[in-house]
């Protein structure tokens, strides 16, 4: 029969590991030592195992009885009053874990001791990001919370930067399960033992991951070869822009509202060396292998999202404001209206889809039925006044009102004022659809939001209107009525629950 001492049970991998030894059909106890404001959580967590006993350090409940045939030691370095206690319960072998991929700290004890007969074991792992299975986080948390800021930068924001490095990374289940076996191994594979993944993992990669699960842009990195020069380049103008403390502070700035910072770097890049052979040989006998962070990014992120997540409960707010809520997005079958409508259907949103190419726009709905979510396809040509008049109907008649419009809708045309002199068509097609398309839906959709005192309409104009690009007088014309449209009639309208919002994306954004 088998006991245990885990000092440091109260961490992630303490957990885990102890699950693991309850499971050993030898086990008879396992002795869990722990802060005294953790005990209660410890002994509540398996209330339903006789076996487990939960102790505090330094405390009377010390006093354990009989023979502990394994000592394990998680996190810090053991104290000599542990080695004693050890000693003094004859304990067979003693499993030092270091949780830090650093190579600074050492154990300082030899293995075996020659006094006391006892198999001394060291256990080093590299980054920990949580635990696979239940998707809790550990080192995951400064990435999660990088890939929470980028993900309120929109999806397609084209994201390059120089190569990243890489990280040696692995979850707590597959740490606990590696180090049950080895511990558990007649003969010690190697003097430290690496409790790591064979190869690591680029950084970059590991943030796309979660990101892709919170919907941040996608992160680009330039090949080693590129990097380099262009590296050289960069400097070179660096130390240039560095000579304003503007620029430098700017930069600053951006890196710590982002968190990618060099620290946060140099810390991920530490060096974990891989198994040895035969502790891989070991490992491979009894088929533990370290997950793909793509099994597990999807439960992990969630779990960061709704309980650690400092932001949760902001975010929680908008969510019940848009669950269930109808909202109508124009210009739906592709660029910022399909990737509008994905992240409000994700929301809770019912999302009515208005485009005119039909095909797309189913395409655009069925991806959001597939994710789970729900929304109805209108194809529909808006510079037709009268197929957005059945439009409008429609929509009421299928859904009663509409709490949100997004117009996003719109069609841009890039020529000079003297090439267009015999074209006035084009002043007249881009207001069409630009302004009195979005100006219709809204006057269509307002008496329901009158008389249930609430909406909401977005229009979507274009940064060019503040620098007033030229070749663009036809569009910008027509974006500058639909936001001067929007500014009346909110001012109109605030006291009766309807609010207006003008967003001005890029010149470069796809609408």
């Amino acid at each position: 029969m088998t006991t245990y001492f885990v000092s440091g049970a109260e961490s992630l991998l303490g957990r885990n590991l102890v699950t693991q030894l309850l499971n050993n059909p030898r086990c008879t106890a396992v002795h869990l030592c722990c802060p005294p404001d953790l005990v209660n959580r410890m002994e509540r967590e398996w209330t339903q195992d006789s076996r487990v006993h939960a102790i505090t350090w330094g405390s009377g409940d010390t006093a354990i009885t009989g023979e502990i045939e394994h000592f394990v030691n998680i996190g810090s370095a053991p104290t000599q009053e542990l080695l004693d206690f050890a000693v003094n319960h004859r304990a067979r072998s003693f499993h030092q874990v270091w949780v830090t991929p650093s190579s600074d700290s050492e154990l300082r004890l030899t293995a075996p001791d020659a006094r006391t007969q006892i198999d001394v074991r060291q256990y080093r792992t590299s980054l920990i990001l949580g635990d696979a299975q239940t998707g809790e986080p550990d080192a995951a948390r400064e990435v999660l919370a990088i890939v929470a800021r980028l993900a309120r930068m929109p999806r397609l924001t084209p994201v390059v930067l120089p190569h990243l490095g890489s990280a040696n990374i692995i979850t707590a289940d597959f740490a606990a399960a590696a180090i049950n076996v080895l511990m558990h191994h007649p003969n010690p594979t190697a003097r430290i033992v690496s409790i790591a993944a064979a190869e690591p993992t680029p950084i970059a990669t590991l943030v796309n991951a979660f990101g892709k699960v919170a919907g941040a842009p996608h992160i680009t990195t330039a090949p080693q070869i590129l990097v380099r020069p262009a590296t050289a380049l960069a400097q070179a103008g660096l130390r240039v822009t560095d000579s304003s403390s503007t620029v430098r502070a700017t930069r600053r700035a951006v890196l710590r509202e982002i968190g990618l910072t060099k620290e946060v770097l140099a810390r991920w890049q530490s060096p974990a060396p891989p198994p040895d052979e035969r502790t891989a040989a070991v490992l491979n006998t009894s088929h533990i292998t370290v997950p793909p962070v793509s099994e597990y990014a999807n439960r992990m992120y969630r779990f960061w999202a709704a309980n650690i997540d400092p932001d949760r409960h902001a975010r929680t707010r908008r969510a019940k404001k848009i669950t269930g809520r109808i909202v109508v997005v124009t210009g739906a079958s592709s660029g910022v209206g399909r990737e509008t409508a994905l992240r409000l259907a994700r929301e809770g949103a019912i999302v009515a889809l208005v485009a005119r190419r039909a095909d797309q726009l189913h395409a655009v709905n069925n991806e959001i039925a597939q994710q789970g979510g729900t929304a109805f396809a209108y194809p529909c040509d808006l510079s037709d006044a009268d197929a957005v008049d059945s439009l409008i109907k429609q929509i009421l008649a299928d859904h009663g009102a509409v709490d949100v419009l997004v117009n996003n809708a719109g069609r841009s045309i890039r020529r000079g004022i003297m090439d267009a002199t015999d074209r006035m068509h084009d002043f007249e097609r881009t207001m069409a659809l630009n302004y009195f398309a979005a100006v219709r839906l809204t006057l269509g959709f307002l008496p329901s939001m009158h008389e249930r005192h609430s909406g909401h309409i977005v229009n979507i104009t274009t940064q060019g209107l503040q620098n007033h690009t030229p070749r663009f007088s036809a569009y910008l014309a027509s974006k500058a009525a639909l936001e001067e449209f929007g500014a009346v009639a909110g001012s109109e309208l605030l006291s009766h629950g309807i609010t207006f919002s003008s967003v001005k994306l890029p010149s470069y954004a796809q609408i």
